[in-house]
């Protein structure tokens, strides 16, 4: 499973898989990358393997790569895991786990930043003349966002999808426009980045992704300056 999904933010309900995946003698697996163990903590739902990519939020600051499986207790799949791990050789460096530990230490006040600008974010671009559809699981609108409330703590994560009228070049030309917003790949770092996916090659060529879509990860920059940038961009490339 992958809660909240990426790119359009879809909430699965994680005690009602894993039940399921149970009953037929599964494993269940979830990606906590988007709202980490902050704001959803899987193992409490049933799921029995929780991953990160600890480059993306727990890191934080855009400079490390790695990534964790975390089990409820430790035993024989856990013990799979780490003999693989130890074949395979993908074992961080001293340093890159320094850097991990840096970002779990701040991860808690980040988490709560970014939620809260991306919800303000979120809120501003869904009555806006340019936009068509906002997909952010802390606005009523959002088909799963009684499920969200269940199932997340204190906050929605700080990733916003956006579909932007006027199709693929519009929304391109949104990218070009941002000031403080980068046109960059990754997510969950401390600045805020945005991304055309159809191009991207990773969630673009053959995933069938609609051309009009924007990713944001809202950074830690003030709201208003965010919402403000954002806004010219849309502006701007309405224009064109």
């Amino acid at each position: 499973m992958e809660t909240l999904s990426n790119p359009l933010l879809k909430v699965t309900q994680l005690k009602e898989v894993s039940d399921i995946a149970h009953s037929h003698g599964a494993l269940s697996v979830v990606d906590n990358s988007f709202v980490t163990p902050i704001f959803q903590q899987p193992l409490h739902d049933g799921v029995d393997l929780v991953v990160h990519a600890t480059t993306k939020c727990i890191g934080g600051h855009g400079d490390v790569l790695g990534g964790v499986v975390v089990a409820a207790e430790a035993g024989p799949l856990i013990d799979e895991i780490r003999q693989i791990q130890s074949l395979e050789g993908a074992v961080p460096s001293p340093f890159d786990c320094w850097l991990m530990h840096r970002g779990i230490q701040t991860l808690p006040c980040r988490m709560r930043v970014h939620a809260a600008n991306a919800l303000a974010v979120a809120q501003a671009l869904e009555g806006h003349r340019a936009v068509a559809a906002v997909h952010y699981p802390g606005l009523k609108s959002h088909p799963h966002h009684a499920l969200a409330n269940r199932q997340l703590v204190g906050g929605y994560g700080g990733i916003v999808s956006v579909q932007v009228r006027g199709g693929r070049d519009v929304s391109i030309a949104v990218c070009r426009n941002v000031k403080i917003f980068k046109n960059a790949t990754s997510f969950g770092t401390i600045e805020s980045l945005i991304q055309h996916q159809a191009s991207s090659p990773t969630h673009g060529t053959g995933t069938g992704l609609a051309e009009d879509l924007l990713r944001l990860s809202v950074g830690l920059e003030h709201q208003d300056d965010l919402i403000e940038d954002i806004n010219q961009a849309l502006s701007t490339a309405e224009a064109l």
